[in-house]
């Protein structure tokens, strides 16, 4: 996950660990949980549900957050996929980050 948050600049969260569990899921659309975990273990920014959508060609993805926030990506592989969250919030964020299927 690398990012930049207006206010902090660049960020590089090596280490951390974001989590998207998938607990729902109707036919595109699915719902669930977010959560990072810092390189000690140590949860960090608490649990976020989320709902998503796959689009038509099965690629493409798009979700958003409870409390703000919005990410849009792709599947790479079946066990893979990349997403870009942005945050309009004062101080807006984006990011960058790629996800592996356990």
């Amino acid at each position: 996950m690398k990012g930049y948050d207006y206010g902090e600049g660049f960020n590089d969260y090596a280490g951390y660990t974001m989590a998207l569990s998938v607990t729902e899921q109707q036919d595109r659309i699915f719902s669930g949980e977010i959560s990072f975990t810092a390189p000690n273990g140590t949860p960090v920014w608490g649990i976020t549900p989320y709902a998503g959508v796959i689009g038509r060609d099965g690629k493409e993805i798009t979700i958003v957050e409870n409390g703000g926030g919005n990410s849009l990506g792709s599947l790479i592989t079946l066990d893979e996929m990349e997403i870009i969250y942005v945050d309009g919030r004062d101080p807006f964020s984006i990011a960058i980050d790629s996800l592996k299927k356990n």
